[in-house]
């Protein structure tokens, strides 16, 4: 991949709108923000794949989109909130998350 200065490119799958490319703006152990060409619709629940920084462990998240900016110029892009995890958080997104 290429290195675009710290951001993390972000792969949005969803059954019902396919794949979206964004890019991760801000993540967080509660949820990340991405801008998007694609934006999708409040409410939908995608899949997120992405890595933290420079390791190469893909990471899998559950999420629901509970915000979304359409400005008429400029970058479109979503929030979204974190509802559960394929795989344990690295150590380096902190965060309280019970055990199953």
């Amino acid at each position: 991949g290429v290195d675009a200065g710290g951001m993390t490119s972000v792969v949005i799958g969803s059954e019902l709108y396919g794949e979206v490319a964004a890019v991760a703006r801000d993540v967080t152990a509660g949820g990340m923000l991405v801008q998007t060409v694609d934006v999708l619709p409040m409410g939908a629940v995608v899949t997120v794949h992405f890595r933290i920084g420079v390791s190469d462990d893909e990471l899998v998240a559950r999420a629901e989109v509970v915000g979304v900016w359409t400005p008429p110029l400029g970058q479109r892009g979503m929030a979204l909130r974190f509802l559960d995890f394929d795989d344990n958080l690295p150590m380096s997104l902190p965060g309280d998350r019970e055990m199953q």
